[in-house]
């Protein structure tokens, strides 16, 4: 094996815990509210920015997201219940849901209860939903056929934002406090207990298991701990993430996604496994933008034709693209520059 090639594995093992298990999946989303949420259904994985929502499907290699819906005001939380998809429109003060067996369904309203309902976790027919600046949660009954919702939790003097449910439990989470808490589902306005602290700003939250994911938005990272243990710790899965705003999972494939990309992590695969995902090119041959997948960290790049001539150079962020715009067609080689180096060759129509 080359050596460099060979020092590159172990520079990704070393790194592994910040970097090397996360996949970039969708990038360039740059939205402006830092309120994206996703939810993921029959292989499809819906997302929301600042007034779309947009899917894609979960098996591709390359995902194209589609444009569902656009002209909403801030749809926020999503949740998927019956092949409705529901959406908080957290400046409406309102929660609609669309019909996903249609290619271009229309919102339908569901309930106007809540000044600012963010975060959506359904439990059978009964879909819980917070509202932050209203300082409460939820409950409404979607059979009922009324738009009234039941106030289940008064929160002040701070809002709630995530919602999870394991065990006829909702778990909650108080950004501004950084902590998450848990109530019974047969209990509304009862007492609520505190399961952790420590955190800098929760917002979405999603279970695998008995483990509790968390996106800790101002810590740049995705946590977790298990809500068995009598003393909870917290534990990082990943860092470095800016400033994320929900989870979900497909399986075993922890979904993230911020203002800037959705990616993801494998969680049934190895630490040995997750060591040999090699840095990756695409499109390939690429017409504009060279996309680099699968770096641990910030890389200096030169690129080279196949003369060995130096035609472009610079800095490479972490899981980045490099404009090819200005290379005529033709085969080049790209060298990524970090503790070691690595050579990859790609065409350009």
């Amino acid at each position: 094996m080359n050596n460099n090639y060979l020092y590159l594995l172990v520079f990704i093992f070393c790194t592994l815990f910040t970097y090397a298990q996360v996949t970039t999946v969708v990038d360039g989303l740059n939205a402006q509210e830092a309120a994206n949420r996703m939810a993921i259904h029959n292989d499809q994985l819906y997302y929301s920015l600042d007034s779309e929502i947009y899917y894609f499907d979960i098996n591709e290699t390359i995902p194209t997201p589609v444009l569902l819906i656009d002209n909403l005001n801030n749809p926020c939380g999503l949740a998927i219940k019956d092949n409705f998809l529901y959406v908080a429109l957290f400046w409406e003060g309102n929660i609609i849901k669309l019909d996903l067996s249609l290619p271009n369904p229309s919102p339908i309203e569901v309930t106007f209860f809540g000044q600012t309902p963010n975060m959506l976790e359904f439990k059978g027919d009964d879909l819980y939903y917070s509202d932050n600046n209203g300082n409460r949660i939820y409950r409404y009954d979607t059979t009922s056929g009324s738009s009234a919702a039941e106030n289940f939790l008064n929160t002040t003097p701070t809002g709630p934002i995530g919602l999870a449910i394991k065990d006829n439990f909702l778990y909650f989470n108080l950004p501004t406090e950084g902590t998450i808490l848990k109530l019974g589902l047969d209990n509304p306005q009862g007492t609520p207990i505190e399961v952790i602290s420590g955190l800098n700003r929760p917002i979405g939250m999603a279970f695998i298991g008995d483990d509790l994911y968390i996106a800790d938005r101002d810590d740049n990272s995705i946590v977790k701990f298990n809500i068995t243990e009598t003393i909870p710790t917290l534990e990082t899965v990943v860092s470095n993430i800016n400033l994320p705003s929900d989870v979900a999972f497909a399986g075993e494939v922890l979904y993230m996604i911020n203002t800037d990309q959705i990616s993801k992590i494998d969680l049934s695969l190895s630490i040995d496994e997750q060591s040999l995902n090699t840095i990756k090119l695409y499109p390939n041959p690429v017409n504009s933008y060279l996309k680099v997948a699968n770096t641990s960290s910030d890389l200096k790049y030169h690129i080279s034709d196949i003369n060995g001539r130096h035609l472009q150079e610079g800095k490479l962020i972490v899981n980045g693209q490099i404009d090819t715009t200005a290379l005529a067609s033709g085969t080049y080689f790209i060298t990524l520059y970090g503790e070691t180096s690595e050579t990859l060759k790609f065409f350009k129509q």
